[in-house]
């Protein structure tokens, strides 16, 4: 498998969590941007595909503790993706993404 290029793999995770949280029908917040990372096909993806059902699954059952909260900090997730990509010297990528959800 050839991975995205690192910032169209950011932009992409950006997107597919902003569509999610649209398709639930709620502004979008980082646990979000968490499904835009595992519908993705790089690493970050990977480490969260697990054996049974999808991310995407689990929090679509759980959507409705999902549509208030915590949507000011996509925001802040997307900074502090940007901001560790800078330190690090590379382009902003999904992972960075995923890091900084978890942080």
């Amino acid at each position: 498998m050839v991975d995205e290029d690192p910032t169209t793999a950011y932009q992409g995770a950006l997107m597919r969590g902003f569509r999610f949280a649209h398709e639930l029908g709620c502004t979008c917040g980082p646990v979000h941007f968490l499904v835009g990372v595992a519908d993705g096909d790089g690493p970050g993806a990977r480490a969260l595909s697990g054996v049974g059902r999808s991310l995407r699954a689990v929090l679509t059952e759980g959507a409705a503790d999902l549509r208030e909260g915590a949507s000011y900090l996509s925001a802040q997730v997307q900074g502090a993706a940007g901001l560790l990509a800078r330190q690090l010297g590379t382009p902003t990528a999904a992972e960075h993404l995923l890091i900084a959800v978890l942080d």
